[in-house]
């Protein structure tokens, strides 16, 4: 599913961000990317949604080759693939609902469409009574599960997840990584990154940590000869 093949991303000032990843996540697994502040873990995220661009190497989503994708093709990716921010990114001044709806509205799903899978998503999520609050009146972990269901609204194949429960208390972290592990179970691929070592044992998911942008514990090399071209917008 997703495939990384000699990796790096340097920033400005010859900053290292990423060095020489190479790796491999199965279609459906559940993966804890570990490491500390600065280790590269964000950044590797941001190469999987395409919000950055690798320096060297290649990345693969699905055999399809993500490396140099054209900017017009992203947003097609990018319904197969959420993503969870540690901060939510929800807009204060909208409903839960509607920061649900945002990401169907702005393709043209009809209004009827909309409500059927904003509902869906909510209830999953737990949040069916929560459909007309606004963020500000939300706790921190409803907050999450608001950013959740948004990212779970185009039934991506992968959901990716940035220190997801940084900002909150450990029993809602539990909820949290419960509640990924239930979306993990219908199909989905997770990858969470996290530096809470207690989250990691307690689930006992695969671990890839990272140290200083490089891999330091990762095993199994993928096989890298099926490449193929970003042109399927299904």
């Amino acid at each position: 599913m997703i495939r990384m093949y000699h990796v790096n991303k340097t920033y400005e000032k010859n900053v290292l961000a990423l060095q020489d990843i190479t790796l491999n996540i199965a279609r459906g697994e559940f993966v804890f990317f570990t490491g500390s502040s600065g280790a590269g873990k964000t950044t590797l995220l941001k190469l999987l949604f395409c919000e950055e661009r690798p320096t060297s190497g290649q990345i693969l989503i699905n055999n399809i080759n993500i490396t140099n994708i054209e900017k017009p093709r992203i947003p097609y990716l990018r319904r197969r693939i959420g993503f969870v921010f540690q901060d939510y990114k929800l807009f204060n001044n909208k409903t839960v609902f509607d920061n649900v709806a945002f990401a169907l509205e702005v393709i043209g799903v009809k209004r009827k469409n909309i409500k059927t899978k904003v509902g869906h998503v909510l209830s999953m999520v737990g949040l069916s009574s929560k459909t007309d609050f606004t963020p500000l009146s939300l706790s921190g972990g409803e907050k999450q599960r608001v950013a959740i269901a948004r990212s779970l609204i185009h039934d991506p194949l992968i959901l990716l997840a940035d220190e997801p429960t940084g900002n909150l208390d450990a029993d809602i972290s539990m909820d949290i990584i419960n509640l990924l592990s239930n979306i993990n179970a219908y199909g989905t691929t997770v990858v969470v990154t996290t530096h809470n070592k207690e989250m990691v044992t307690m689930y006992q998911k695969r671990v890839i940590g990272l140290e200083q942008g490089k891999v330091l514990n990762y095993k199994s090399p993928p096989d890298f000869t099926r490449i193929s071209p970003f042109f399927n917008k299904k």
